[in-house]
């Protein structure tokens, strides 16, 4: 009888093993980054900037606090955003020339902590008229919930932000402060949209 006991614990301490094997197999370790609060601030040099947000942010799957994507420019890569799924404060992206920031995995803004009180999502002045350089995409495609807080959209020359339904996304029930992109006059916009409906057809 101990003998059958023994053996019956020890196949299923065995099993627990597969099957906690399969699952952190299954599911992809999530990587933690703290974030940032630099707001406008130039940390040195632009490349030292980048070469500061490329080491905040490489491989991170959840910001805890602030992500925020300021001064980067077109020679820059900015693959390493792709990995960031949920941020924890608020989103800011502002200043920037780089043509595309690549947010197409960002699920979640939380909004523990707000910009000016007020937004989760900041996107502001990704436009320089002197240089005739900025922001025209910026992929959100996966991003569904925004728990906390409003949008502020200002100064950009973004193709499409204007379509998504940004009601739907933040808790309407909080009454959150909405500054909504308008509709982009933009002419790269158009031939964006019509390089779209090419790889569509």
């Amino acid at each position: 009888m101990k003998t059958s006991l023994t053996n019956t614990m020890s196949t299923l301490f065995q099993i627990w093993i597969i099957f906690t094997s399969l699952v952190s197999y299954a599911l992809p370790e999530k990587k933690v980054c703290q974030g940032v609060t630099n707001r406008f601030s130039l940390l040195g040099s632009k490349e030292d900037h980048y070469l500061n947000m490329v080491k905040t942010y490489s491989n991170c799957t959840v910001v805890l606090e602030n992500l925020e994507v300021t001064y980067m420019e077109d020679d820059h890569d900015l693959s390493f955003l792709r990995s960031i799924q949920e941020v924890g404060g608020y989103v800011l992206i502002a200043l920037n020339t780089a043509n595309r920031i690549p947010l197409d995995n960002l699920r979640i803004i939380r909004g523990h902590t707000l910009y000016d009180s007020g937004f989760a999502l900041v996107v502001v002045l990704n436009y320089n008229k002197s240089m005739r350089a900025g922001t025209t995409e910026l992929p959100l495609t996966s991003l569904t919930e925004i728990l906390k807080g409003g949008v502020k959209f200002s100064d950009n020359q973004l193709c499409n932000v204007e379509t998504i339904q940004w009601l739907d996304i933040v808790n309407s029930n909080s009454k959150p402060n909405m500054q909504l992109p308008e509709h982009s006059n933009n002419r790269l916009c158009k031939e964006l949209l019509l390089e779209h409906k090419h790889c569509v057809t």
